[in-house]
Order: structure tokens, then sequence, then C-alpha cells
């Protein structure tokens, strides 16, 4: 389940899902200790499938954590 933070934060993304699909797993990892497959898997799961458009924004979300 995502944090009701997360959910504030995806909020004011509406409609981009490279962006948004990046920037709310970084929260996630930063902020409430989430691991980088955890958070894809939170923000897909609640947002969706598509985001975190490729593996080169998966790659960058493993190197941040």
């Amino acid at each position: 389940m995502v944090r009701r933070s997360a959910i504030i934060l995806n909020s004011n993304l509406i409609g981009d899902l490279g962006r948004s699909g990046l920037a709310v797993p970084a929260y996630l990892m930063r902020h409430k200790g989430f691991r980088a497959a955890e958070a894809i898997a939170e923000v897909r799961k609640s947002r969706s499938p598509r985001a975190v458009e490729n593996h080169r924004q998966e790659e960058f979300l493993e190197h941040l954590g």
C-alpha cells in the first residue's frame, strides 16, 4: 500500500508516467526506506503498470538506493 504522502505527491503529477513514475519511487526510497524494486512495484501497482517507463529509469533508481 502506498503511503499517503506518496499519493499526494503523485496526484500533483497526474498524466505523466515518465516523470511522476520516477519521482514517486525516488521519494519512497529516500524518505520511506523502500528499495528500488519495492518502490517501482508499489508505484506500478497503485498508479500504472507503465510507470517507470524504461530500463534506464529503473537503473537510475537502483543507483539512487
